[in-house]
């Protein structure tokens, strides 16, 4: 009998059964050598299993208080899919590198200051990450200052981690740091101490940490020792197992077609705490981001998402998820009442030329009545009934019964437009809501007849148009009242606000009723113009850029359950932007942007002008970049836990391909 079998290289050999060959006299005589292969087996076997064993991955590492966390998962598979970006392209002509290089000398100049002075750069993590590469950043305590933890996977790159870590050394020993080593719960640091400085008048400590596989850094010791824990298997509070992060990534994933090059989360209310706390903010009265959390708006949740590159069909695409269960909403949160629908309708009215066109589907007679406790909050007093009694009793106001007459007519629809004026000035910016009616007639009646009881606003005619224009006074706070219509305010004769904070959104702002929509916009030009043409101009919905961005968004999400859909052409969207910012203008400017931009960063000193964050003098005429603004879009579904916002942008070569 023979016994035919299989060696390891795939040759056959054959044996007589019963015979007796030389391994097997060998084995009869040394059965130690048994063991010895056998323990070579296990041995080999040994990478094998340990490959099959999943490997830790950032969420699994961070805790679960993060408050916002970014994750790469191959640094240098991201880069070289970001080269292949209209965007990558832009950083990478040589017309920016005067730009990049003194933004990158301004970035490092910041971060030399911050309290962190981890002494990092992207570039030398980048380096020396073999896997995936993550930041986040923490608040360990209640109104402390936030803490940075960075972390990399740097398995199999001994070399590189010691050359960063000589290059750590040089330059915290050059910025006055002095270090030492240290262990703490049995991992060895190397700790980095900082004297006061002016910009940081208390002592700062940075912490760094070879472990394992990881190579970890931050300025909160107990957050990395946790971290490290988490590594070694101790420790189950990890970001991956928290709700708001699994709902988040469950749901961002579920419309990834392509690669995935980076993920992201914050959690909204504690990353804005900790921004504040990070500015040495203090909130003179009312604390505003706990009032609008308790509010309801705490059932936001978290929101993050992922990041693709390549693919079909845009170049650069997004898939982020907001995390906000329906049960949770209550007072103002009901405010968040987005209808869905299969697929949003495209307005007639629309014209080809614009910059950009958000469509909302919006409960705006819900949110009206829902905002009433929030505008009470905020203001420390009942104000909101009393500001509508005084709109429809004073006998020198406008005489106007808000909720009925013109709340009661509103529809479900609202369209936010945005145009840009030539030559560029501070003023470019022309933007437009149109709110839907449910009875136009009604509402152009209660406008027409009251006000003209107000000083404020002039009557002018455009064509068949009557345009309403709303003059506004720099020395008197004209607030707008629920529901957006400018006209139709409440005014205490308020100081105002030379304070940017307080500006009003549109300045000299107009309304008219026309099309079955009130209209309200920036300037009283830009909206009688728009409303003549109206009739006459080439549709939005026509134009091959829509219909091309409309198209490769279906491609990712079927149309059904839309609540919001947005198209943008990111040239014509950021020229001006641009512009101002490279003129050094851009604390002046008062577009959208502009008005966040001081919103949020202006001093609290009444009057004082925000400084500018970055330097822009450098970068070229946008005439010379505008081949790489390219236009996208987004389509925003609502879930039974919040909303799915799926878009991106084109690529040249698509666009192009897609008109010929």
């Amino acid at each position: 009998m023979r016994i035919r079998f299989r060696t390891l290289h795939g040759t056959d050999t054959t044996r007589r059964a019963g015979a007796t060959s030389v391994n097997d006299i060998r084995s009869t005589a040394r059965p130690a050598c048994r063991s010895a292969w056998l323990l070579a087996l296990a041995l080999a076997c040994a990478p094998i299993a340990s490959a099959q064993t999943p490997r830790l991955t950032g969420d699994q590492i961070v805790p679960d208080s993060a408050k916002a966390f970014v994750s790469v998962p191959q640094p240098s598979v991201f880069r070289e899919a970001w080269k292949q970006t209209e965007m990558g392209r832009l950083f990478h002509d040589p017309v920016m590198d005067a730009f990049t290089k003194d933004l990158r000398r301004q970035i490092e100049e910041r971060v030399a200051q911050t309290s962190a002075r981890l002494g990092l750069k992207l570039n030398d993590l980048e380096g020396v990450a073999s896997g995936e590469m993550a930041f986040a950043l923490l608040q360990p305590e209640p109104r402390s200052r936030f803490a940075i933890a960075v972390l990399a996977d740097v398995a199999g790159r001994d070399r590189q981690v010691t050359e960063l870590q000589a290059k750590v050394r040089e330059q915290m020993a050059g910025r006055g740091g002095k270090s030492k080593n240290e262990s703490v719960e049995g991992y060895a640091f190397t700790v980095w101490t900082f004297p006061p400085t002016e910009e940081n008048p208390s002592a700062t400590t940075a912490y760094f940490c070879r472990h394992a596989d990881w190579y970890v850094a931050g300025d909160h010791l107990p957050t990395l020792t946790g971290m490290l824990n988490r590594i070694d298997g101790r420790g189950n509070d990890v970001l991956a197992k928290s709700a708001a992060y699994r709902a988040v990534m469950a749901q961002s994933h579920s419309t990834v077609k392509g690669p995935l090059h980076a993920r992201w989360f914050i959690e909204p209310f504690g990353f804005a705490e900790s921004i504040r706390e990070a500015n040495l903010e203090r909130e003179r009265g009312r604390d505003k981001i706990k009032i609008v959390k308790e509010q309801g708006f705490g059932a936001i949740e978290g929101l993050g998402g992922v990041l693709s590159f390549g693919g079909d069909p845009f170049e650069a695409t997004y898939h982020v998820h907001v995390y906000a269960p329906t049960d949770a909403r209550v007072l103002a949160a009901r405010m968040l009442d987005f209808p869905s629908e299969p697929k949003l309708a495209m307005p007639d009215w629309a014209p080809a030329g614009s910059a950009a066109l958000l469509m909302a589907n919006w409960n705006m007679r819900g949110a009206f009545e829902a905002s009433k406790t929030l505008v009470d909050a905020l203001s420390g007093s009942e104000v909101f009934e009393d500001a509508l009694t005084d709109i429809h009793k004073d006998p020198n106001g406008l005489r106007v019964n808000l909720r009925d007459e013109i709340i009661a007519h509103l529809g479900t629809r609202v369209y936010v437009m945005t145009q840009h004026g030539k030559p560029i000035t501070t003023q470019s910016e022309q933007r437009l809501i149109a709110f839907e009616l449910t009875d136009a007639a009604k509402v152009e009646a209660t406008m027409a007849r009251a006000l003209p009881r107000d000083p404020n606003v002039k009557q002018r005619k455009f064509g068949p148009f009557v345009v309403w224009e709303v003059l506004r006074k720099e020395n008197v706070r004209q607030g707008a009242t629920p529901g957006g219509f400018q006209g139709f305010r409440h005014n205490k004769g308020e100081p105002a606000a030379a304070d940017p904070k307080n500006r009003p959104l549109f300045k000299n702002g107009a309304m008219a009723v026309a099309f079955g929509y009130a209209f309200q916009a920036t300037d009283v030009e830009f909206l009688g113009k728009f409303l003549v043409g109206a009739a006459n101009q080439a549709k939005l919905a026509n134009d091959p850029d829509y219909q091309l961005v409309d198209a490769a968004i279906l491609k990712l999400v079927p149309a059904q359950g839309e609540v919001m859909r947005h198209f943008v052409r990111t040239d014509m969207a950021i020229e001006t932007d641009y512009e101002l910012f490279r003129q050094g203008k851009m604390v002046d400017n008062e577009s959208l942007l502009g008005q966040l931009l001081n919103h949020f960063l202006a001093p609290d000193e009444e009057g004082l002008k925000r400084k500018a964050l970055i330097d822009g003098s450098k970068l070229p005429p946008f005439a010379q970049v505008r081949q790489y603004f390219q236009p996208g879009g987004a389509r925003v579904i609502g879930t039974s836990d919040g909303w799915r916002i799926v878009g991106g942008l084109l690529a040249r070569d698509q666009r192009r391909a897609a008109r010929n």
